[in-house]
Order: structure tokens, then C-alpha cells, then sequence
């Protein structure tokens, strides 16, 4: 398969950044999974017989067979998924009027923990954290939820209520959040001045419009003369869309560097990402042709913390490695894997890890984190409504883009 058609079958759905959409399995590769069947295989399949021929009460047989492959993927891969077919023909198209209230979320335990709260959407609004624990979405327990599953009761018709239970490191009783949902409209990137000559530039999310509404805000900052210095910052930035990533580090390093390395066990889920256009051009011109070049060169910082993963540590890892920004924050989450959706023949799916990513100099940062180069801690609201994003890095970054200068 090649890199560009790799990139660009890329899938960021319904929470699940970092997937691709792959091809099939080949029948030959079946015949020889059903022949080299092992003894704990026959033995579930002999289960399975026995309670639908013995059971007391009659058994809902699909009921049986997607319970029992859902923990099968679950025993085996804890970010994979098996997707019904209604979980599969929803995440490959949503209806127009369906509204959310901008979650990111993974599985935890007895519940879900909140990865982040998009910007300026209900959920942001509500005051909902990272870390905070969903355990019921109106009134109804989530502990047996897929992602999916709990995606979708989440979703509704934009206008409708949705009641969530959540419990609060520190609180010793759950509470309720009532949400209206809405249409999320994300801007990810947004721009403001510090200080004359010098830029803050928050991405929240790598998405589809990210690469151009960047290269607008630089183009707009340098009509006005070369900066004296960039603020780059990725907090509460759970990732995105991985040829976005690679475009961002196009962005501020030198033209068709290694940005990172996506190493699986088939040739396929096998490749470099480079910064160049054909890992970041999804079609039409290159968006970012007109930077002006200086911006390879300018002072940065790149603010991250505990919530920064998946693409936007690829971003915060290149520059690291190739010195080319000072990070600052928090350890980041650490979420270098990347899943593979396979349809299957009786039109549901299989979302399974097929791959993991290194950074240029071969460092891994699955589950534990890129450490910053200067460790920076967040203020405790920093999630809040009435301040969403906190003055103490982002204060301890111009300083030392202002040393810099010295």
C-alpha cells in the first residue's frame, strides 16, 4: 500500500482519531486461521455450542457471538474494538441533524475518563475536566458500553438534553451535568498577541481545516513584519488527523525531514512520515506553499501537558528531538498507537492497534510520555470555564522566548 494512500484513508470519526479504514482480509488468510485453530479456540467454540443448545432460557444469538468477540479484542488489544454493524454503518456516516457535546473520552475501569473538553463546546461550557469519570449517561450505567456504544448515546437530535453522572478526583459523591447538544463547531486554531512581536498560536485539535486556518494566522502575523517569537500551544490537545501532524511540523522544520517512524508487523503498517507535501497534501495545492521562510527559523516554544497525545505528541516529539522548539508543560499523555478498521463479511468491523510510532530519534512514547524540557505545572482550574487557559506557562514561555532575544 502506498504512504499517500495510507495517509489519506486516515479516519477521525466519532472519537477515533488515529484509525485507518483497511481493505478485506484475503480468504486465504482465513483458511489458514481456521486451520490453525488452537485448543482455547475449539473450547470457547464448544462453549458457545453448548449454551445454545443447553441453556435454560433461549439465547439471542447475535447477542452471544458479539459478546463474545467483544471480549476477545478486548483480552487481546484494550484500545481495539469490535464494531457491530450498527456501530460500523454509524461511524462511516452521520445523519445531518445529529448534535454532541464535544468529549473526548477512552475507556477506564467501571467508567470513561474525559481525555478533554473541545473548546467553546457544551461540555467546556459545563466545566467537564480531564480525568473527570463518566459512570452513567441518563441515569443508565456505562460500565458495559464499547466507545462506541457510549459515542452514540451521547449523540442525538441538536437541541435534545443529555444527562451525564460523572465522579471528580477529590469529590466524594457523583454529580450531574445536564447538557444541551449542539452542532460542534471547533476552531482549531486560534491566534493572539502577547506582547508587540510576539505570537500565541493554540491548536486544540488536528482536523481537517487546521493546516490552512495555520497558515492563515502565520500569514497574517508576518504581514505585519517578522515575529520575535512563537508560542505554540498543544495543551489539552488529544490529536487528530496524522498527515495534520505532519504538516504542522512541515510548518517550522526543514523541508523533508523525518517526523516520526510507524513501525508494525506487516509492510503495510510499516512507514516513515516526512515533512513534505505528499505526507500532508490531501488534495488540491499545498497550503502552506506561501509561509514565508523565516518561519523555519523563529523562536518557539511549544507548550504541551497531561492531556497532549497521539498527533499533537508527534509535533511536540520532532521538535524535541530536533531542537528546534523549547517544550514546556507537563509530561504528555502517551499515545503512540495507531488502530487498523477491517470490515468483515457480515458487514460489521474489527478496530484493532496495527501499529506504533517513534519519534526521529527512535524514542517511544507510548504510555510513557514525552517529558518536557522544562516542566511547568498547570494551575488546578485550568480547565474552567472562567479560565480556559492558564497565564503561568504561557507567561513562563514569552519570558524565555525573550531570552532568546537577549
Amino acid at each position: 500500500m502506498k504512504i499517500n494512500a495510507v495517509l489519506r484513508s486516515f479516519v477521525a470519526a466519532a472519537g477515533l482519531a488515529g484509525v485507518f479504514l483497511a481493505t478485506p482480509i484475503p480468504a486465504s488468510v482465513l483458511n489458514q486461521v481456521s486451520s490453525a485453530g488452537s485448543q482455547s479456540a475449539r473450547a470457547r467454540d464448544e462453549v458457545v455450542a453448548r449454551i445454545r443448545a443447553d441453556y435454560v432460557d433461549p439465547v439471542d444469538e447475535d447477542k452471544l457471538t458479539q459478546g463474545d468477540l467483544r471480549e476477545l479484542v478486548h483480552a487481546v488489544d484494550t484500545e481495539g474494538e469490535y464494531l457491530d454493524q450498527d456501530a460500523f454503518s454509524e461511524l462511516k456516516s452521520l445523519p445531518a441533524n445529529v448534535g454532541g457535546i464535544g468529549l473526548e473520552f477512552g475507556a477506564h475501569g467501571e467508567g470513561l475518563k474525559i481525555v478533554a473538553s473541545l473548546d467553546d463546546s457544551p461540555a467546556a461550557r459545563a466545566g467537564l475536566k480531564a480525568d473527570d469519570l463518566i459512570v452513567a449517561i441518563d441515569d443508565a450505567p456505562v460500565k458495559d458500553l464499547t466507545l462506541l456504544g457510549a459515542a452514540k448515546r451521547l449523540r442525538g437530535e441538536i437541541g435534545t438534553l443529555v444527562k451525564i453522572t460523572i465522579l471528580r478526583e477529590g469529590e466524594s459523591k457523583p454529580r450531574d451535568v445536564t447538557m444541551r447538544r449542539e452542532f460542534i463547531r471547533q476552531q482549531s486554531v486560534k491566534m493572539s498577541e502577547l506582547e508587540p512581536g510576539y505570537f500565541h498560536i493554540r491548536i486544540s485539535r488536528l482536523t481537517d481545516d487546521t493546516l490552512t486556518a495555520l497558515a492563515s494566522k502565520l500569514k497574517a502575523i508576518y504581514s505585519d513584519g517578522e515575529p520575535k517569537g512563537l508560542v505554540l500551544d498543544l495543551r489539552d490537545n488529544p490529536g487528530g488527523l496524522l498527515y495534520c501532524a505532519a504538516g504542522i511540523a512541515a510548518v517550522f522544520l526543514p523541508s523533508d525531514v523525518l517526523v516520526a517512524s510507524v513501525r508494525g508487523r506487516s509492510p503495510d503498517n510499516t512507514f516513515n512520515i516526512y515533512a513534505a507535501p505528499s505526507f500532508y497534501v490531501r488534495a488540491g495545492t499545498d497550503p502552506l506553499k506561501a509561509l514565508s521562510a523565516s518561519v523555519k527559523r523563529v523562536p518557539l516554544v511549544v507548550l504541551v501537558n497531561e492531556v497532549t497525545a497521539a498527533g499533537s505528541e508527534i509535533v511536540a516529539g520532532a521538535f524535541q528531538d530536533y531542537k528546534r522548539a523549547i517544550v514546556v508543560g507537563t509530561r504528555t499523555f502517551g499515545r503512540a498507537s495507531i488502530q487498523t478498521i477491517f470490515p468483515l463479511a457480515n458487514g460489521a468491523a474489527l478496530k484493532l492497534t496495527t501499529a506504533r510510532w517513534m519519534t526521529p530519534n527512535n524514542r517511544s512514547v507510548q504510555n510513557s510520555g514525552i517529558v518536557p524540557d522544562e516542566v511547568i505545572l498547570d494551575a488546578p482550574d485550568k480547565a474552567t470555564q472562567e479560565k480556559p487557559i492558564q497565564k503561568g506557562p504561557l507567561e513562563h514561555a514569552l519570558s524565555m522566548l525573550k531570552k532568546t532575544r537577549n
